[in-house]
């Protein structure tokens, strides 16, 4: 039971305010603002309480373990997959760009040789990723900021610096000096590039990429797998798997 939600809807239904509700029901006002913070969860016999000083009651509704779920299934399968080409033209011929990369060991037999850094030309190693990949693969997604994974490498690294990328998380710190899981935290939310909006995830190594051809291209994209975004994304995985058990149970899933 969503005990914010039903305070809410006593609220609303008696126009009352908090300290109202306290007043009438006779519970600490204190008690009421924790339970709709979500500090702490009343007893039913308590919440029953406080809902009957307004004169109204809870009645109890038994439905499947997967009912959520399975009305986010059918919003999927009712869904159009909808890709925003236009975020994705300048953010795709950024991730294809040569890079000149000064990986740390040359930096450093430069310096004990008194030369110059030679530098290495190198690409970002990248794939759609989540609602953008499965967006592109034909599922009912939508996907508003284009979801990215990539390898965490030096070329990664300078085309952040390159595309002078953001966070939208935390304050910003040095692309190149930022240890791993500093980047996991500036990289939490979407991060404002040169390029536009992008949500960024980074990896160690990518997991079973794709190329597909959409009929808006004339290139094939890489793509991350389904099976690798229900691996790694517990929200989209709970879907893709729901999904799976429909078509084996042999409902007319796409």
């Amino acid at each position: 039971m969503d005990v914010r939600a039903v305070l809410e809807m006593v609220k609303d239904r008696t126009g009352w305010s908090q300290r109202e509700l306290a007043r009438r029901s006779g519970v600490d006002q204190s008690r009421i603002s924790a339970w709709e913070r979500g500090v702490h969860s009343p007893s039913v016999a308590t919440l029953n309480r406080v809902v009957a000083a307004a004169g109204l009651q809870i009645r109890p509704q038994l439905v499947a373990l997967t009912a959520d779920l399975d009305a986010l299934v059918d919003a999927v399968l009712a869904a159009e997959p909808a890709v925003g080409w236009e975020s994705l033209e300048r953010l795709l011929d950024a991730l294809t760009e040569e890079l000149t990369v000064f990986h740390d060991e040359e930096l450093k037999a430069a310096e004990r040789e008194a030369r110059e850094p030679v530098p290495c030309t190198e690409h970002v190693r990248w794939a759609f990723d989540g609602r953008t990949s499965l967006a592109l693969q034909g599922l009912g997604f939508s996907a508003d900021v284009p979801e990215v994974v990539a390898v965490l490498d030096e070329a990664l690294r300078t085309w952040l610096f390159r595309r002078r990328a953001q966070p939208t998380a935390c304050p910003p710190v040095s692309w190149f000096d930022a240890t791993r899981e500093e980047l996991r935290g500036l990289l939490s939310a979407p991060l404002i590039t040169a390029s536009g909006m992008v949500q960024l995830r980074v990896v160690d190594q990518l997991g079973p990429v794709l190329r597909l051809l959409p009929e808006e291209r004339t290139e094939a994209l890489p793509v991350l797998a389904s099976e690798a975004v229900e691996q790694e994304r517990e929200d989209l995985g709970r879907v893709l798997g729901r999904l799976r058990e429909l078509r084996h149970e042999g409902r007319n899933v796409a």
